[in-house]
């Protein structure tokens, strides 16, 4: 549903086992509306729309027992509604899962081992940078260039990161910055968060004319650092050792052929979710809802 850059993605992943594409200007669609479809052809749903249409199309999918999974961010517009739809997908044995396809890269997987080890110690701040140069064509789109802008956009990918790395915190943060260099809503931000141990600096543009991704870990015995995605070429996980009390550290640098191999295995995510029957639990969807909202309203 929804047959822009994302549907087209999760089509050309699914092959043959998509039964229907559900667009409202798209020519290759076969229905305009999701109520147009009929319930006896499908069992999933994968919802690539705006934000603004999320909520209804999710409802009337779960209503009908449909499974989802939904493009991120999962933007409502209360935070109560993460709870109501929760308890709906719940009760009618449906599974709603939010695709954040980045933590499926080898790199940040790897790093998520190596943070469990206790291999860098304490950890004192992680930065992260997400930068592309797509400021163009989000002012040349509808929908996207309103609202929140990249904080909601690229944001939502950095705080998903960030819990995933750290589930056990709760995130909350403030805009040391956010401008509009190109675009109507927020094209460059920089978001920090309040809590320590560890800091979390994130910095986000769509003026930065090369694709650049990289997050940065240090702790008291040493660093991990993360420089690239696969999707634009490869990517690097560096593991540095701290030497003390001061000296070159001991480094390690494992590299990971280009090419974007996450939507599908999180496509397979999906669907073992459903096989499993692991039950809907929207907390962390309803962390970062609730983490970009009050950050868009906060000034340091």
């Amino acid at each position: 549903m929804g047959f822009g850059i994302q549907g087209m993605k999760r089509k050309a992943i699914l092959g043959d086992t998509c039964s229907a594409i559900v667009d409202p200007v798209s020519k290759l669609a076969q229905f305009k509306k999701v109520e147009d479809v009929p319930l006896d052809i499908y069992d999933a749903a994968f919802v690539c729309t705006p934000d603004t249409f999320k909520l209804s199309i999710i409802e009337y999918l779960i209503k009908n027992s449909k499974h989802v999974l939904c493009e991120k961010p999962l933007s409502f517009p209360k935070s109560d509604d993460f709870d109501r739809i929760e308890t709906l997908a719940n009760f009618n044995n449906v599974k709603l899962y939010t695709a954040y396809n980045h933590k499926f890269e080898h790199s940040i997987v790897e790093a998520k081992k190596l943070i469990d080890s206790n291999f860098i110690g304490k950890i004192y701040q992680l930065r992260l940078f997400y930068g592309n140069g797509t400021a163009k064509l989000i002012a040349n789109s509808d929908w996207r260039d309103t609202e929140l802008g990249i904080i909601s956009d690229l944001g939502s990918h950095c705080i998903s990161l960030a819990n995933y790395w750290f589930p056990n915190l709760t995130f909350s943060f403030k805009v040391a910055n956010a401008d509009s260099y190109e675009n109507k809503a927020p094209d460059n931000a920089i978001l920090v968060s309040s809590q320590l141990n560890p800091r979390i600096i994130i910095e986000l543009s769509y003026c930065s004319w090369k694709n650049t991704f990289y997050a940065e870990m240090v702790g008291e015995d040493g660093t991990i650092g993360i420089y690239g995605l696969c999707k634009w070429g490869n990517s690097k996980l560096i593991q540095m050792k701290r030497v003390l009390p001061s000296g070159i550290p001991i480094e390690n640098t494992t590299e990971y052929e280009s090419g974007d191999k996450t939507w599908s295995i999180e496509q397979n995510h999906f669907f073992d979710l459903i096989f499993r029957n692991i039950p809907v639990d929207l907390k962390v969807d309803k962390l970062i809802f609730n983490s970009l909202n009050l950050a868009s309203s906060l000034k340091i």
